[in-house]
């Protein structure tokens, strides 16, 4: 039985990883890596082919979160594909899961979708147990050309920067140690990002970038 009522801001901080998802009261399926990093009122999203499938794509968009139970509202401030004007998710517990349900606005098309996330727990056996929790924006130019969110939980980050229209990049990392992150996945020129990464982690962040959490 799902529940919605015991579920603080508190709970949702942390790593979930999608189990499945449902379109329209389909049959669940999962054909991507999708990660769904919780921190605090921030957030960030990222997606990628799990196979050569066609349903899936790439996807990263990050920004403010506001939790009011039963709903959460995911502002996206910085979005890679920028196709989604709402979203709005229902969330309620499933075992010890998340639920998510809602409907996705694409242009005149609304879609009724369920995803199912499990929480991914810092790995210990490596002795990298750091649970810290860091969250670094760009500081927008007056002109809104350029945006970036980083947002690092535990042993997991997710990162992206818009440097202006078309230019876009992204990457999610799993920390072996608090030196070395293994790249997942990347959206075109990562490398800047891992700068940014490895300087929230370790020391003062990279000029124009200014640490909210």
């Amino acid at each position: 039985m799902a529940h919605t009522d015991s579920i603080s801001a508190e709970d949702l901080i942390g790593v979930w990883k999608r189990q499945s998802l449902q379109i329209e009261g389909g049959e669940p399926f999962e054909v991507s890596h999708a990660y769904w990093l919780q921190a605090h009122g921030f957030y960030a999203d990222m997606r990628w082919p799990r196979g050569e499938d066609h349903r899936a794509e790439n996807s990263a968009f990050a920004g403010t979160a506001d939790w009011q139970a039963p709903w959460m509202r995911f502002a996206h401030e910085i979005d890679f594909n920028s196709l989604i004007t709402e979203d709005v998710g229902h969330l309620s517990r499933e075992n010890n899961g998340l639920r998510e349900r809602g409907e996705l606005q694409l242009g005149p098309k609304t879609i009724k979708f369920e995803e199912l996330w499990r929480p991914v727990r810092p790995k210990t056996d490596n002795g990298f147990v750091d649970t810290s929790v860091n969250v670094a924006q760009l500081a927008i130019d007056a002109d809104n050309r350029q945006k970036g969110y980083l947002v690092r939980i535990a042993d997991h980050a997710i990162a992206m920067l818009e440097t202006g229209p078309g230019v876009f990049s992204a990457g999610c990392w799993r920390g072996e140690s608090a030196s070395h992150w293994q790249q997942l996945a990347a959206i075109g020129n990562h490398e800047p990002l891992e700068l940014v990464l490895q300087a929230v982690v370790s020391g003062p962040v990279v000029d124009g970038w200014r640490t909210l959490i």
